[in-house]
């Protein structure tokens, strides 16, 4: 405890309750503190949305000391985690009785010699730690290098194979034969583009991967996604359209198969949980900073804990349709490749609250017309 230390005869009392701040970051040093009971935390960046707990100390501890000698001002702000009691001790009183008074100076000499080590241990612990988490990057990059390899050969020998086959069979046809070349092909190519989004995903992630930025027509982009997947739509006997509530659509600067990807996998995210008869649309807007775009549909609405998580890699989120189960790494690109664009994307409830839009910005600097 800080008073059988030998620090009550030094400094006023001061009490704070919970969620009191001592001081705050970029506040001047003007005060030590020493505490006698309690615990505070230590926290960056309080009045930004990414604040940071560093971490949380108790009593005998001293706080602000490094401004004494520095007198630069507040690198972290500390708040009470609970009822404290603190010694506090001005900048003019600490100079005193360190010139003054040898018990004082010995305390304040000693608790340096404290902290220089344990800031010694911390780095250490910091460094192995660094390095352990840096080994197991390498691991997770090499693994899925090493699938998509894996993976990515013997499927373009299978559609090579198929593509023989069929062309065999345009000159001997046989119908049923036919229909299972196609579902393979089908399943192969669907496997083809698991690999493809594992591989993207990575590159981007690793921030190895830089756009080719051309201008896009977002209007005519958005026509061809919804003709490739219309079959599908139909099958399900699904609305999929694209309404165009400004009129003249715009012409952005993107990397136009990127955005592809992103239409593609929010179509058939769609797809995969609109029911028969249902009905998905796009929509393209532009507000005071972004195009926005939004995919509509009237599937189950996603519980609002998990649409965060959705744009993890490898993560879904429950709505109870088993039989549409797939690996999760669609909406997780969409994020990278939005955002590497400058962009957001979330996911809130439809129109009147009822079925799932996905929304997703480009900045207005990128809207060429």
């Amino acid at each position: 405890m800080a008073t059988q230390a030998g620090w009550d005869r030094y400094g006023s009392s001061k009490r704070y309750q919970s969620g009191e701040y001592i001081f705050e970051e970029g506040d001047p040093a003007d005060y030590v503190y020493v505490i006698t009971s309690g615990r505070v935390a230590i926290i960056k960046n309080i009045h930004a949305d990414n604040q940071l707990i560093l971490g949380y100390v108790g009593a005998g501890e001293l706080l602000g000391e490094i401004g004494m000698w520095t007198n630069e001002r507040r690198t972290a702000s500390v708040m009470a985690a609970e009822t404290i009691e603190l010694l506090e001790i001005s900048r003019d009183d600490f100079w005193r009785l360190f010139d003054e008074d040898w018990a004082f100076r010995h305390l304040i000499t000693n608790e340096m010699v404290r902290h220089i080590l344990s800031a010694d241990q911390s780095r250490l612990a910091a460094a192995a730690t660094e390095r352990a988490l840096s080994a197991l990057i390498e691991i997770r990059q090499a693994t899925t290098r090493f699938i998509v390899h894996d993976l990515q050969n013997p499927l373009h020998l299978i559609m090579m194979a198929l593509s023989m086959i069929e062309e065999d069979l345009a000159y001997n046809p046989q119908d049923e034969v036919a229909e299972y070349i196609d579902s393979a092909k089908r399943s192969t190519s669907r496997m083809l583009t698991l690999v493809e989004s594992l591989l993207d995903t990575e590159r981007l992630d690793s921030g190895s991967y830089t756009l080719d930025l051309v201008p896009v027509d977002m209007a005519h982009l958005i026509h061809e996604v919804i003709s490739h997947h219309q079959t599908t739509a139909q099958q399900k006997n699904i609305e999929l359209t694209l309404v165009q509530p400004v009129s003249s659509q715009p012409t952005v600067k993107a990397d136009r198969r990127r955005m592809d990807r992103v239409l593609t996998n929010l179509v058939d995210n769609a797809l995969k949980f609109t029911p028969n008869g249902g009905r998905i649309w796009i929509d393209v807007s532009i507000e005071t900073d972004n195009l926005v775009i939004g995919v509509n549909n009237t599937g189950p609405s996603i519980p609002s804990e998990q649409r965060e998580q959705i744009f993890e890699r490898f993560v879904q989120a429950d709505v109870k349709q088993e039989t549409h189960r797939g690996f999760g790494l669609g909406l997780a690109y969409c994020r990278l490749a939005i955002q590497l664009h400058g962009g957001r994307i979330w996911v809130e409830d439809g129109p009147g609250g009822t079925g799932v839009r996905f929304v997703f910005t480009l900045p207005r600097e990128a809207v060429l017309g």
